[in-house]
């Protein structure tokens, strides 16, 4: 029986591809809150898992992996990193 190795967790990488977006989602309902949880993600104090839990508390996690193909241009550069 064949297992699948990932040096890194999927999830993980997912959380970290979208966490800007979900920040971005979050400023425009608490801003407060977005600024705190950028500059702890900025100062290195909180991890992508703890920072990604506390986006989601007033977000929510709305996107969905199998959602990646559906993204305009401008989020796809976002976030695999490319910017323009």
């Amino acid at each position: 029986m064949a297992t699948n190795f990932f040096p890194i967790d999927p999830e993980r990488v997912r959380q970290n591809a979208y966490l800007p977006v979900k920040l971005a989602e979050l400023s425009k309902s608490n801003p407060e809150k977005a600024l705190e949880l950028l500059q702890a993600w900025g100062d290195g104090t909180k991890t992508i898992k703890k920072l990604w839990d506390e986006v989601i508390q007033y977000v929510g996690d709305t996107i969905q992996t199998s959602k990646v193909g559906e993204l305009n241009e401008n989020q796809s550069s976002r976030v695999v990193g490319i910017t323009g």
